[in-house]
């Protein structure tokens, strides 16, 4: 956990000075048990109770930290993206593929095993993208799909440059459809990872999804 934001969250009123002298590995406690709770439960579901009884800490002991339940979710997302975008760009530098349909089909299966990888986290991400007021949700979601953005962004231009995909289509246009694709390649690991066929299933669709779309844009 990155010392650097909970000094930031703390400047913000997120979070009390009491938390952020917290040992770390407290931190890492109330976050992890927060990040489940928020991840089977809708918002207003979620108690400070809850997550105080499940973290091993009192009930005011969570108020000294927080002050109130937004806080908490608001520290949850915050270092949820940051340690998304370190787990993102750890995976994907791995990624030598050169040509632009093998680079997407990397992309889409690379994120159902970075998904895959983190299932507290991923229930967390679908509950915040489907189930929760946009004022709570929104930012976050914005975060998560920059992140993915910025990267499918280098894939189209490097793929223009080489003329392996049309020039006559705008990149926000193409960005946006492919971001549409991961967006339902999400939901549909949320319902196939719970049995041994679904996961089957998703086995196939980064190679059909990456089809359909580079028939579109290719040159």
């Amino acid at each position: 956990m990155d010392e650097n934001i909970i000094v930031t969250l703390e400047k913000d009123g997120v979070v009390t000075p009491t938390f952020r002298k917290l040992a770390p590995a407290k931190k890492t406690q109330i976050y992890e048990t927060a990040l489940g709770a928020f991840g089977e439960n809708i918002f207003e579901n979620v108690s400070l109770d809850l997550v105080a009884a499940a973290s091993r800490f009192s009930k005011g002991s969570l108020i000294q930290y927080f002050t109130k339940k937004e806080n908490l979710l608001r520290f949850v997302q915050e270092i949820f993206v940051d340690s998304f975008h370190r787990r993102w760009g750890e995976h994907f530098s791995r990624d030598i593929a050169v040509r632009f349909p093998d680079r997407l089909q990397n992309y889409f299966r690379g994120l159902m095993e970075l998904w895959n990888s983190d299932i507290t986290g991923f229930r967390f991400f679908m509950k915040m993208r489907y189930e929760n007021d946009l004022r709570l949700s929104a930012p976050f979601i914005k975060k998560i799909r920059q992140i993915q953005t910025d990267y499918l962004r280098s894939i189209v231009n490097r793929s223009i440059e080489t003329g392996e995909i049309r020039r006559d289509i705008e990149p926000e246009a193409i960005l946006f459809n492919l971001n549409g694709a991961a967006g339902n390649l999400e939901s549909a690991c949320l319902e196939g990872l719970s049995s041994a066929k679904g996961r089957q299933n998703l086995a196939v669709l980064p190679a059909k999804i990456t089809a359909l779309l580079v028939d579109g844009i290719k040159v």
